[in-house]
């Protein structure tokens, strides 16, 4: 997940956000929180500073995201990928 050389960044991203949601075990909360962690992730592994927050970009497309967070938990990551990218 913080090896930037495996995946580009916003795949590890992606991928990263999709099983803390997935296994986080409180309804309320988990999306805050792993919203939080998408720029702390990024500022990891680019030694820079969080910049890009990504909050409002998905509570505005709140029901794409539902919808392919639920399909990658059914086994098509690549749809929730292409969303996050």
């Amino acid at each position: 997940m913080n090896d930037k050389y495996i995946d580009p960044l916003f795949i590890n991203l992606a991928i990263s956000h999709s099983q803390f949601e997935t296994i986080h075990a409180y309804r309320d909360g988990n999306g805050r929180l792993g919203r939080a962690l998408i720029p702390i992730q990024l500022a990891y592994l680019t030694n820079d500073e969080p910049i890009l927050f990504l909050s409002e970009v998905i509570e505005s497309y709140k029901p794409s995201y539902h919808k392919f967070l639920n399909e990658n938990r059914n086994g098509n990551m690549i749809g929730f990928i292409k969303f996050f990218l």
